[in-house]
């Protein structure tokens, strides 16, 4: 099986990538949004992702599914072409939240 793994090309300073871009942790408190991508793009077929938060920083996180060509500067559901969960379980499109998971 071939992993998909963060591209260390397109994360902030404040990430450090480890185990062969597969893991990541925050080096500093209190920074908000702080963006990654990976470095395989998917486009086609059906696609599996997993994720493990141990520890998040300030209690929160986001996870999100963006677009090719998104930038670490840009916030996952804060676009059109977007989509961010964050920690509450509140779903993100173009800067609102749009539904709630429980």
């Amino acid at each position: 099986m071939a992993y998909t793994t963060f591209d260390p090309n397109n994360t902030q300073a404040e990430i450090t990538l480890s185990s062969g871009n597969l893991t990541a942790t925050v080096n500093s408190a209190g920074t908000n949004f702080l963006s990654l991508s990976t470095a395989t793009p998917q486009s086609t077929g059906k696609w599996y992702c997993e994720f493990t938060i141990t520890k998040p920083v300030g209690g929160a996180f986001l996870l999100g599914l963006v677009p090719d060509g998104f930038t670490a500067s840009d916030v996952p559901g804060f676009t059109t072409t977007s989509y961010g969960l964050y920690h509450d379980g509140t779903f993100y499109n173009n800067g609102g939240g749009v539904d709630t998971f429980a």
